[in-house]
């Protein structure tokens, strides 16, 4: 792959991400990608899909990650389809690879599915201590800690590769055994404990 192309999560997807998500959607369409859309592709239709997906993402159902030039112009993009049916927390589904016509042969669409089924980077973690206080099991421990680093449901959901929901059960679990009403009160509650 080119060292000019770089792929990213889109933490947040504002109206440049938009526009150029859409640039490349309609790029691949034009070009005969069967990716649940037909001729003529409206720009419209393009951008409604990208806000739609947007919202998804913002509420941890998904990770949009985006390979971008040199001149930080989208050129690909892949989906990890995070929501998923309640028998299956665990996995993740790849949706949506596309990659602008331009760049392709480059290596793009490997680039951006390595970067989909890789680990996310993280703040290092802390060792949990042998015994865990309050009957948490390891996984609540875990998760716990990552609450303490400062990590949204939607960053721990797609580190740990399950769903959101699934997070927030987990969460729920913490707090009744550690007493804890809020996040801040649960934070406290894992320094305390030297849990994060």
């Amino acid at each position: 792959m080119s060292d000019s192309i770089r792929i990213r999560r889109l933490q947040a997807i504002g109206e440049r991400e938009i526009q150029g998500l859409s640039d490349v959607l309609i790029d691949c369409v034009e070009g005969g990608a069967s990716v649940s859309f037909m001729l003529p592709m409206p720009r419209a239709k393009a951008e409604e899909f990208w806000r739609a997906a947007s919202l998804s993402s913002a509420r941890g159902e998904r990770v949009v990650l985006a390979a971008e030039d040199a001149a930080e112009a989208i050129v690909g993009t892949v989906q990890l389809i995070l929501a998923q049916p309640e028998n299956q927390p665990h996995r993740a589904d790849l949706a949506k690879m596309l990659v602008h016509r331009r760049v392709r042969r480059r290596g793009v669409g490997a680039a951006l599915l390595a970067a989909a089924t890789s680990r996310p980077e993280k703040p290092p973690a802390q060792k949990l201590p042998e015994k865990l206080p309050h009957g948490l099991t390891l996984r609540e421990a875990e998760i716990l800690s990552m609450i303490a680093r400062g990590m949204t449901n939607p960053d721990i959901a797609a580190e740990l590769y399950i769903s959101t929901q699934t997070i927030k059960s987990h969460i729920n679990r913490i707090f009744a055994k550690t007493g804890s009403a809020n996040r801040t009160a649960a934070i406290r509650y894992a320094r305390d404990h030297h849990l994060g």
